[in-house]
């Protein structure tokens, strides 16, 4: 079989590529491989490694084969790959160095599978992959739910919280967020509307059924960002929208501090507990406070388990803040947050050259990207959709510098 571009076995091949390696991102394969137990272990290791195995080869390859598209464009891949060499590095100081080497393997294809996303495929083809992935994995949600209720609820820890597909509620309410918000913006810019408005009422009620209150405020907040930005590009006096923006801010953020509105939305003042998981990882943030225990390390070693007096060992901090530091320590925190300046600077000076609703979609992205962070955790994370979808838009931020860089792009 020919992996040359263009013909029709290299584009039949990377079709499946692309659904499975992006099902794989959105770790729709985790209740298969995890079940609804803690995920420290998998139950198939020999499976989660072909998966692993499958996605950094196939992307080496095609990576290989289109190098002519990466080679000019080598300083896009440096912010990316310098996250992915801190992680690589942490086996040096890991207290659980082969964690870090598996987890750093897996993070190194997630964003390989990202880089190669952005420089194979337009914005647009992009949106409209992961669009189509996730309402697919919303529909089979449902019917898994109906089908099946056993499996697709999550009766045991939650009572009739759907989890679908997906190994768990959260993880479910997350990956239905962004499918819904994406489907709408496509079908808003006329890209095929029926198929993905019907995709966003699919996703949308899949969210509603899972419960996930985080999930459900970060589209709010999407929403809210859109609006905002769509204002802002108008030029109808920006600074009255910024003023907007900021005293919406404060009251949510006033908001969340109100035992009533927090009673509302389900939950308590420690938010299920989180803040005190939070005060319990203060005092190992602080033994490593620089370089971290290591990237993916913290978690799956069994000394995890000492900081905490709730009668479980969370699976995460349920906060991609705390985790970072956690694993990278303040090191990885400041890379980060230079990554995402920079990403979002790029961003807001490209606001008022761009047409189009779906060049909004990366400041919307990051603003959802970072809600669900205060809550969850999947900042820098490997088997994240989410991060392969941050690698791509911070690429071709940088790419849209010189719009003689621009395309053309082949269909994947």
């Amino acid at each position: 079989m020919k992996l040359r571009s263009g013909t029709r076995a290299g584009e039949w091949l990377e079709g499946v590529f692309v659904a499975i390696a992006l099902c794989w991102a959105a770790r729709a394969f985790d209740l298969a491989l995890y079940g609804r137990a803690p995920r420290n272990t998998a139950p198939h290791p020999d499976l989660a490694w072909g998966l692993l195995v499958f996605v950094l080869g196939m992307s080496s390859v095609f990576a290989l084969r289109d190098r002519s598209r990466f080679t000019p464009h080598w300083r896009q891949l440096s912010l990316p790959l310098f996250v992915v060499l801190v992680a690589l590095a942490s086996v040096a100081w890991s207290q659980s160095a082969l964690d870090t080497a598996r987890g750093s393997l897996a993070f190194l294809a997630t964003t390989g599978l990202g880089l190669w996303f952005a420089h194979r495929t337009d914005s647009t083809r992009q949106l409209e992959w992961v669009a189509s992935v996730l309402a697919i994995l919303g529909g089979l949600s449902w019917l898994l739910v109906a089908a099946w209720p056993a499996v697709g609820l999550e009766v045991e820890y939650r009572g009739t919280n759907w989890a679908g597909v997906f190994a768990d509620r959260n993880t479910l309410g997350s990956r239905m967020a962004l499918g819904c918000m994406l489907c709408g913006l496509l079908a808003a810019a006329g890209r095929r509307p029926a198929a993905f408005g019907i995709g966003a009422a699919v996703c949308g009620i899949g969210l509603a059924g899972s419960g996930a209150r985080t999930a459900q405020v970060s589209v709010a907040v999407g929403l809210l960002c859109l609006g905002s930005a769509m204002l802002l590009r108008s030029g109808r006096r920006p600074w009255i929208w910024g003023l907007g923006f900021v005293a919406l801010v404060g009251v949510g953020v006033a908001l969340g501090g109100s035992a009533r509105f927090v009673e509302f939305l389900g939950r308590d003042l420690t938010f299920s507990d989180r803040t005190e998981v939070w005060s319990a990882l203060l005092q190992p943030a602080r033994e490593h406070v620089w370089l971290g225990h290591g990237f993916n390390a913290f978690w799956p070693d069994a000394a995890a388990a000492q900081w905490f007096d709730l009668g479980r060992t969370p699976l995460h901090a349920h906060n991609g803040w705390l985790d970072l530091q956690l694993e990278l320590g303040l090191a990885g925190v400041l890379v980060f947050l230079v990554g995402l300046g920079i990403f979002a600077r790029r961003w807001f000076g490209a606001l008022r050259t761009r047409n189009g609703i779906l060049s909004l979609w990366p400041g919307v992205f990051l603003a959802m990207f970072l809600v669900q962070n205060a809550m969850g955790s999947a900042l820098v994370r490997q088997n994240r959709i989410e991060w392969v979808l941050l690698v791509a838009a911070m690429v071709q931020a940088q790419r849209r510098r010189n719009p003689s860089e621009e395309g053309p792009y082949p269909r994947a």
